[in-house]
């Protein structure tokens, strides 16, 4: 059974060239030339040679099959599968020649399809058959099958079919091929009961079929060699047409692929391929996020700036260390590059030795320049981030001050479905949850579009303004700190309850829902922008977040006019996709895919989209990718491991779970390598305070209670700091 991994080989084949690839639930496959949409059925029951074959096999019609050309062909008497023959002759030659990987392919290919009588050449001479067959045999097993007859004339062909470089030599040799066909005697008994048995698309029920496989884009599908309609054209036989001048074994290779695919089956139902909406941007700058705050709290922003000073000083310990790790891995990384030439100057304390001494030039050591780091933050702004917010945000504060300390250009953004309109001055809106849908910064244009939920990145802080302003933004950041301090453990509670009544958090900055996807796709655009700008060789970027966003499978688009729309809704139509037999929902962007819902493990569509989304984010911003996740209590549950672990994958049993608890007792978080993210790092609140408390040592303590005391504060020290070293290695 062909999997996944083997289906995906063929999108990597077609990486350079203009074509989208689609695996779809038709029996056929099809190339739409507007679209430049290359459609493959599912094939089952195949080897990965016999697969690879016949993916490029169809790649090469898409590639050096000219359309217009072969529509062109209707117009003779000449039947189509002449031309299949031929033609296959000179696209198979040109994808070994394009992709020499595809040699043993094609060759243990059409071999095993040979041997699983393909050609229906069972019970039948090969030598008694027409002379387009036998060279279709011939040519499709390689040149190996020495048995097969030729004449002196047929020779001659073989030798051209050898040289077919254009579509023009194709139809020049079909043409006389099919002249001497007129004239050549073969056995008529070998093609009796083949036009009962190869007539599988003349039934009303399988036109049905093709007519709903074809685009609605209005351009007709080429399909092979065949006619539009799916019938062949009759040539005229040498007995005057009693006998259909076709070769066999064309005909018979297409109907036994057909053959392989098997749409009752579940497991092989079809794909629904859908397109990303352009997008604006949705971003509320810091200045904007600053003079929000300064509506109502301006004349004590001074106050707050010196808390924020106190609050920096007792985080010094950990951000010197970070800044400490990063200078060492940054110098043993310049000292491993660093490498030793000559000079064109001679060393004249060595210049004695130039008679039995060729090494008596100066040397230089040469060290390549120090890439230029940056670094993105995202911080879920959501109502489930509430019981650990306070954490989260004092661990972004630590690394916004590490950033500023070791000039590293560094931006935070809080993600919110809060509309953008909101964040203006005067405004006491705040959060709608019926404007999920509604204004959003998505344009839809066509047809199997994913609906994206509303999204505002909300610019905290930014440390490559100038200092005021730099000042009064880790004022109010700080002031946020202090506000998610108090929070109760009800999850709506801090709503309603400051505690802290002469600092007013706005409206629009309370905590809502999580639109984690769109959030991703507008960092794509901050990110790029990001590295433009400051010239970054080497981003970092960083999602702070409790794992999953509350978009629970696929929405498309579907115009209906005489449909009328839920307020949810906006100008489009929600359609969830829940039905896992289905098919998987599949993005596509150019060349690039990858699915949104996991219909093998219904377990983890939340993970699925997400995994997908962040592997497409580091594809179009060549950014490194890490995730945070500060659990809600103080101990690391399954539910915190399995929400992130899962994705796309088989669901994660205990055993597995009971593996990454003992990774937590050893090194006081969880490391999670290729789920979307780079790394991701799962800890819990306790983990995050670097721990340099001195050791207690009395004078009644014996020797042996000392080296108890000295090891237990060496493995608090070195456990506190675990994580600090995993990421500063990740960023230095």
């Amino acid at each position: 059974m062909i999997t996944k991994n083997q289906k995906s080989s063929l999108a990597k084949l077609l990486a350079t060239e203009n074509i989208t690839v689609q695996h779809r639930n038709v029996e056929t496959a099809y190339f739409v030339p507007k679209q430049r949409l290359l459609c493959l059925p599912i094939w089952e029951d195949m080897s990965n040679d016999l697969y690879d074959m016949l993916v490029g096999h169809e790649v090469g019609h898409a590639l050096y099959t000219p359309i217009e050309d072969v529509q062109k062909l209707k117009e003779n008497k000449i039947p189509h599968s002449y031309y299949n023959v031929v033609e296959d002759i000179r696209i198979d030659k040109k994808m070994k020649i394009k992709y020499p990987g595809l040699r043993k392919s094609y060759f243990n290919g059409y071999n095993e399809l040979l041997e699983r009588n393909f050609f229906m050449l069972e019970d039948r001479d090969i030598n008694g058959m027409r002379f387009i067959d036998r060279l279709n045999v011939y040519t499709k097993s390689g040149y190996t099958m020495s048995d097969i007859e030729f004449n002196e004339i047929e020779q001659g062909f073989i030798k051209r079919s050898e040289t077919l470089d254009t579509w023009q030599d194709v139809e020049k040799l079909v043409q006389d091929i099919f002249a001497y066909s007129g004239t050549e005697e073969f056995d008529e008994d070998q093609y009796e009961e083949t036009e009962v048995n190869l007539t599988v698309r003349g039934d009303g029920e399988q036109q049905e079929q093709d007519t709903k496989d074809t685009p609605e884009d209005g351009t007709d599908p080429v399909q092979g060699q065949e006619d539009e309609d799916g019938e062949e054209e009759d040539g005229d036989g040498p007995e005057g047409g009693e006998i259909k001048n076709e070769a066999l074994t064309d005909k018979a290779l297409d109907e036994n692929k057909k053959s392989q695919f098997k749409p009752q089956d579940k497991e092989y139902t079809d794909n629904q391929y859908v397109t990303l909406p352009k997008r604006q941007t949705s971003t509320v700058t810091n200045k904007q996020v600053i003079a929000l705050f300064d509506e109502s709290n301006s004349e004590r922003r001074g106050e707050y700036y010196q808390k924020f000073q106190s609050f920096k000083r007792k985080q010094l310990r950990t951000v010197n260390y970070m800044i400490k790790e990063f200078e060492m891995k940054k110098s043993a990384d310049d000292y491993k590059r660093t490498k030793t030439s000559k000079t064109g100057m001679l060393n004249m304390s060595k210049l004695h030795q130039y008679k039995y001494n060729d090494d008596i030039f100066k040397r230089i050591n040469i060290t390549p320049g120090a890439k230029n780091h940056g670094m993105i933050l995202v911080v879920d702004w959501s109502g489930s981030m509430d019981s650990c917010m306070y954490d989260t945000l004092i661990q972004t504060a630590n690394l916004v001050m590490f950033c500023k300390a070791v000039q590293i250009p560094c931006k935070v953004y809080a993600f919110s479905d809060v509309n953008k309109k909101h964040f203006k001055l005067g405004s006491d809106e705040g959060y709608t949850y019926g404007e999920r849908y509604q204004n959003t910064p998505y344009t839809y244009e066509n047809e199997n579009e994913l609906i994206m939920e509303n999204v505002t990145m909300i610019e905290l802080v930014d440390t490559t303004v100038k200092t005021p302003q730099y000042n009064a933004s880790m004022a109010y950041f700080h002031k946020i700190i202090e506000y998610f301090s108090h929070r109760g453990s009800g999850r709506y509670y801090h709503y309603d309850d400051d505690r802290d009544y002469h600092f007013r958090m706005p409206n629009c900055m309370r905590l809502g829902g999580t639109p984690l996807d769109s959030a991703i796709l507008q960092s794509i655009d901050i990110v790029n922008k990001f590295q433009t700008e400051y010239k970054i060789q080497k981003m970092t970027t960083i999602f702070l977040t409790d794992g999953c966003g509350h978009v629970k499978g696929a929405f498309t688009k579907e115009r209906d006019q005489n449909k009328e729309l839920s307020p949810y809704d906006g100008d489009v139509n929600q359609k969830y996709n829940a039905d896992y037999s289905n098919g998987q929902l599949v993005i596509q962007d150019g060349n690039y895919q990858f699915k949104y819902n996991d219909r093998h493990n219904q377990r983890s569509v939340f993970k699925a989209a997400h995994e997908g989304m962040f592997n497409y984010f580091k594809h179009k911003t060549n950014s490194q990718l890490i995730g945070f996740y500060i659990t809600h209590g103080k101990n690391v549950s399954f539910s915190d491991v399995s929400s992130h672990v899962s994705t796309a994958k088989a669901y994660m049993g205990y055993d597995k779970y009971e593996e990454y608890k003992k990774e937590l007792r050893a090194n006081g978080c969880i490391s999670i390598k290729n789920v979307g993210y780079d790394e991701l790092y799962i800890l819990p609140k306790s983990k995050l305070q670097v721990k340099d408390e001195e050791v207690n040592i009395t004078n009644d303590m014996t020797t042996a209670k000392m080296k108890q005391q000295f090891l237990k504060n060496f493995k608090s020290k070195k456990v506190s700091r675990v994580l600090l070293n995993k990421f500063i290695a990740k960023v230095a």
